[in-house]
């Protein structure tokens, strides 16, 4: 029999691939762009304890060449390097949320302002906090001339947790890929729950993986999606547009603009006024003239935002090229719409939000999504080039082996994707013998993974479920000795919406349900099935030492978190270590390829 060690050993956290939180070590970096960001930056960071002195030293990479004599700008090479310093103008807690206290470890936020920039210059900088310092960075500014330039957009990375660190690896490989991108309009719905620190300082340290193998990082320009409530949002991106506000105008060349609007407040009144008067100014002035919001107008999976009626006359009388939308956890890019229907001289909506969140099907029959509109279901970002002929909008994803997961490193993974399972839908076990070896499954009906329904890839299709009941529960042998020589075992599985997984009666992993099990689980909650998510087992060796000789159960109890729910996804299996593969951004996917040009040639 299993010991309780195990749940021991799959808990057991491994070594980050990002700064650890400690002390007064400055990690959780992120640089913001509001409205002058040729001239302008404000970089943030995380301290674990509050500290005393919080600055940033900064250099622009011209003057930092001629005082090293071409030597790579680096902290060893003397502080004058990094002549210039700004203190932090803000600092602070973080707010915690009532039901993180005494459970969650707080931590402290930073801001700096750096002023005074010039334009069109990288600035390489390092961030200290009382002494302690971070990595040796680099930003660019924007151009202050009508200079060509790239922009990346995407939302939603959310409760993705394996994705959105994939596709954060991927933003920092084009950052170097493309030295003319120089930054990352993000459209909201960074997390689950933006109350709970215990989610926005998880997403921060995954953030870091955005930084580049050279050091670089993207300014981002932030949006607030429907799942940042609270105060969070502001501590973690300084205000951006006014605290609670949080709607601003980036004007990123004389050329280019992007308006951030924010759909959790009331779209007229105040901001409806603000939008009407920015539009005002910047066309005809600007060649091209951009939005941002979360909540997705023309949507391809959800009703439109109720800010439609508030903004969209407002887009079409002032000419607005392009909005960018999030939310859906799709992709999609609609016709040129103007009142209602297909026009050549309307607005185009572009995105819908795939930063790592599981992607849902889109409902492609909408006619703003018929050619020559598209829409999919992928993870991706959107890669704007904006030139003086033209705009060239591509909908970039990564190759699919890269955003499926995980691939066994033995020859044989410890358990198939294809293995027969016995399988109870309809009721409840009478007690917890249903995860032992000894119970009998004699009753129990037969399928093959993955059980489900409302997918359309599900080899069991549960067809019975929808409306009738919301648990399942499925059970399998497994032999220990296929598994012994794997250095490390994983139980990888997509589900939708939760699961507790058991091995030799034991429970090793659970998702998406905050306690108990069978029908008196509670705090089930959303989550859609995307990629193989990982739960690290411990060792080959120990598993199978501790199973001991003969067959082992592996079961499992899937939970949707309503009857009406539109879809369900029950899908393990057993496997070796990942492989870690490269992304190269040579080989991304284009999903989507769209050029614009200017309105005064169309």
């Amino acid at each position: 029999m299993i010991t309780a060690a195990l749940l021991i050993l799959a808990t057991c956290p491994i070594d980050d691939p990002w700064t650890r939180l400690e002390g007064t070590q400055p990690a959780q970096w992120r640089l913001v762009w509001t409205s002058d960001p040729a001239h302008e930056v404000t970089v943030s960071w995380t301290t674990l304890e509050a500290g005393n002195s919080h600055r940033v030293h900064f250099h622009p990479m011209e003057e930092l060449r001629e005082s090293a004599q071409d030597h790579a700008p680096t902290r060893a090479d003397g502080e004058e390097q990094h002549a210039r310093e700004v203190a932090a103008h803000r600092s602070g807690a973080y707010t915690l949320d009532p039901t993180e206290i005494g459970e969650v470890t707080g931590a402290f936020y930073h801001h700096a302002r750096l002023t005074g920039l010039q334009a069109s210059t990288t600035y390489w900088f390092r961030i200290e906090s009382d002494g302690l310092l971070s990595p040796e960075l680099h930003f660019q500014t924007s151009p202050a001339e009508d200079h060509a330039f790239k922009m990346l957009h995407g939302g939603d990375s959310r409760t993705g947790i394996q994705e959105r660190q994939r596709m954060n690896r991927f933003i920092g490989l084009l950052a170097d890929e493309h030295p003319d991108l120089i930054t990352f309009a993000h459209g909201g719905d960074f997390i689950a729950n933006g109350k709970l620190w215990g989610h926005w300082q998880r997403w921060l340290s995954q953030n870091e993986l955005t930084t580049s193998a050279a050091g670089r990082v993207l300014p981002m320009i932030p949006t607030r999606g429907n799942h940042e409530p609270g105060p969070l949002f502001d501590e973690i991106f300084d205000d951006p547009g006014g605290a609670g506000l949080n709607y601003f105008s980036t004007d990123i060349t004389p050329a280019v603009s992007l308006i951030t609007l924010n759909t959790e407040i009331s779209a007229a009144g105040d901001q409806a006024v603000w939008l009407e008067s920015e539009l005002a100014r910047l066309r005809p002035e600007r060649r091209w003239l951009l939005t941002q919001y979360h909540r997705a107008i023309y949507p391809a999976v959800k009703d439109p935002a109720s800010a439609k009626s508030h903004w969209v006359p407002l887009f079409e009388e002032y000419n607005l090229d392009i909005a960018l939308e999030a939310d859906g956890h799709s992709v999609k890019r609609t016709v040129p719409i103007r009142e209602e229907a297909q026009d050549p001289s309307g607005v185009t909506y572009i995105g819908e939000g795939g930063l790592g969140v599981p992607q849902r099907a889109p409902k492609s029959e909408r006619w703003f999504l018929q050619e020559p509109g598209m829409s999919g279901k992928a993870h991706h970002v959107v890669l704007l080039h904006f030139g003086p002929v033209e705009l060239h909008s591509r909908i970039v994803s990564l190759p699919d082996p890269l955003l499926s997961g995980v691939k066994a490193t033995g020859e044989e993974p410890g358990l198939p994707a294809d293995a027969t399972w016995r399988y109870l839908a309809g009721a409840d076990p009478a007690d917890e013998a249903w995860r032992g070896a000894d119970f009998d499954e004699s009753n129990w009906d037969e399928g093959v993974a993955g059980f489900g329904y409302g997918d359309e890839d599900d080899a069991t299709v549960l067809s019975g479920m929808q409306g009738e009941f919301s648990r399942v529960y499925i059970r399998t042998l497994i032999d220990p000795a296929l598994v012994a020589e794997f250095e490390e075992v994983q139980l990888a599985i997509r589900y939708d919406d939760g699961f507790i997984a058991y091995l030799g009666g034991v429970e090793i992993a659970r998702a998406a349900i905050e306690s108990g099990c069978g029908p008196s689980a509670e705090g089930v909650t959303s989550h859609e099935a995307g990629g193989w998510e990982v739960f690290p087992l411990g060792s080959g060796a120990e598993l199978a030492a501790r199973l001991g000789p003969g067959p082992a159960v592996l079961a499992l109890e899937g939970h949707n978190c309503s009857l009406t729910s539109s879809d369900f996804t029950l899908h393990a299996r057993l496997i070796g270590p990942t492989k870690d593969l490269p992304a190269d951004p040579k080989q991304a996917l284009i999903l989507d390829e769209f050029r614009l040009r200017p309105r005064s040639e169309r």
